[in-house]
């Protein structure tokens, strides 16, 4: 029970460390806009994280089976190259408050496109984390107010909420349809 409990603990502190990184994204493109264009952060946003994740991705390389690089490409290209140059571009017209609303409500539209589009079904526990990150941009709505700029403690629990990353469970879901977790991990 020990390691149990030890196991436990490191998946909290993952979460939120894990949070942390995200909830704070945002206020660091803001940022650098200061100093780059939209197009600069997009292209620094990419070139970091691949240095940083190319020696994960070379060790594993010869495991992820070549029938699913389409699949791989394509899931890439809609769900980080694209989406590192959409964000420093929104943000030259709205706040970083606003731009994490309209993250947080991205689990929300995973749930509705994969049941639409590829007939998932969804569990308890995703309507859970959904009901969580939807709460989250409800509190960061009504918390910004009339200065989304300027933080407050509701907003603050608000990105607390908006910001926990139930939606892996439901994007490992997406995975699991073109290869099983265990081939791309």
């Amino acid at each position: 029970t020990t390691n149990h409990l030890t196991a436990e603990k490191q998946k909290w502190l993952l979460l939120i460390a894990l949070s942390l990184i995200w909830s704070s994204s945002l206020i660091l493109i803001k940022k650098s806009l200061d100093h780059f264009n939209p197009y600069e952060v997009g292209a620094l946003r990419v070139l970091i994280s691949g240095i940083v994740l190319m020696p994960f991705a070379l060790s594993k390389i010869k495991l992820f089976p070549k029938r699913h690089l389409k699949w791989l490409i394509i899931v890439g290209l809609s769900g980080s190259f694209v989406p590192m140059f959409l964000f420093p571009m929104a943000e030259t017209e709205i706040s970083s408050s606003i731009a994490g609303i309209i993250n947080s409500m991205m689990p929300i539209f995973v749930i509705i496109v994969g049941s639409l589009v590829w007939k998932f079904s969804t569990t308890k526990r995703q309507l859970l984390g959904v009901l969580i990150s939807f709460t989250g941009a409800c509190i960061l709505a009504l918390g910004s107010g009339r200065f989304p700029n300027k933080g407050n403690n509701f907003s603050r629990w608000g990105q607390l909420f908006a910001q926990v990353p139930i939606d892996l469970d439901i994007k490992l879901r997406c995975c699991k349809k073109t290869a099983s977790v265990k081939e791309v991990f």
